[in-house]
């Protein structure tokens, strides 16, 4: 699933969706069901292309996804 490989982040109406998607087709679906949303004001589009997709500038992976640098990786790896 799709769903598995993006972190969606929300705060006074700007989403962030971070993590990677399998196509540009799939990555412009999901930025545009978000912006769809009433309450959504702004989306920050933190996605890459690609399986895994590698991590952007300022970013760091946590699990199959990347988060923020600044954030904490929630996600138990085995080990």
């Amino acid at each position: 699933s799709q769903l598995n490989h993006i972190n969606v982040r929300s705060k006074d109406g700007v989403v962030t969706i971070e993590g990677w998607a399998t196509t540009s087709k799939v990555k412009k679906d999901i930025i545009k069901i978000a912006k769809k949303v009433k309450c959504v004001k702004k989306v920050e589009d933190l996605l890459t292309i690609g399986v895994g997709g590698g991590c952007g500038p300022g970013q760091k992976p946590c699990g199959d996804i990347c988060i923020p640098n600044t954030e904490t990786c929630n996600i138990r790896t085995k080990g």
